[in-house]
């Protein structure tokens, strides 16, 4: 099964580009667009990080849950062919593809009532993928570059069959101790929608302004999501999922 690729590219080119900006340095030229580079080449990596804790608002309910998470995910562009397009330049990879590792944990720990005691159950679900043995996965990746030098980057990830792997086990210690445990692989990659962030002023893309090597387009986009981990009536406990995004483009 291929997760459908929807590319959130066309940026009303020609426009100004409506995403997240760049940290990356700006120069004060009016026109850093080098028109005679053919092709252009690169990296978009992304990073994405979770540490939290946090406790069931419920009353009476003795219940913690925590969320530890780490991914590296690249894209490694291989040279395509830079296109006029409405007075602009555009370039658009055909099948792109990214790897790289993600690993998750989350564990709940629920304490409870048991025959005049307290019993306890742990769960503990695993997430994981490696390219490396799951294989490259699909995407999207298009750069628009005004003759301003003002640019917008747009990046899709997806996947195809099922990518990723999760184990699952429960321990509990009521009456007596009991342990189970199940594994599958699952579709999906983890945390590959934030190579197309919808939070802290993003729009889904980037954009910055080429510096003064016309030939040369870098940035970073950093933000911080939030992820649920419970919802009990008008109460909600998160825990902040950290992403940063980078790109590293040379024009030929």
């Amino acid at each position: 099964m291929t997760q459908k690729i929807t590319l959130l590219l066309f940026l009303g080119l020609g426009l100004g580009f409506a995403s997240c900006k760049s940290s990356s340095p700006t120069s004060s030229n009016t026109n850093n667009n080098s028109n005679t580079a053919t092709k252009i080449s690169g990296r978009i990596s992304l990073a994405v990080s979770v540490d939290g804790l946090g406790a069931n608002p419920t009353p009476g309910v003795t219940e913690t849950k925590s969320e530890q998470a780490q991914a590296n995910l690249v894209f490694d562009l291989p040279e395509t062919a830079i296109t006029g397009l409405n007075g602009n330049q555009a370039a658009t990879w055909q099948n792109p593809t990214f790897g790289g590792s993600v690993h998750w944990l989350e564990h709940d720990e629920l304490i409870f009532d048991c025959n005049g005691g307290k019993g306890m159950t742990e769960d503990t679900v695993i997430k994981t993928f490696n390219s490396a043995s799951a294989g490259a996965q699909p995407g999207g990746v298009q750069i628009v570059i005004q003759s301003s030098g003002q640019y917008g980057i747009s990046v899709t990830g997806a996947w195809k069959g099922y990518p990723s792997h999760q184990v699952h086990t429960t321990w509990s210690n009521c009456q007596a101790v009991s342990y189970a445990a199940d594994s599958a692989d699952v579709p999906g990659v983890y945390f590959e929608q934030y190579f197309s962030p919808f939070f802290g002023g993003a729009m889904g893309s980037f954009t910055g302004q080429v510096g003064s090597d016309p030939n040369h387009i870098s940035g970073v986009w950093d933000g911080t999501d939030q992820m649920t981990i419970y919802n009990v009536g008008s109460t909600t406990v998160t825990v902040p999922v950290k992403v940063t995004v980078t790109w590293d483009l040379t024009k030929q």
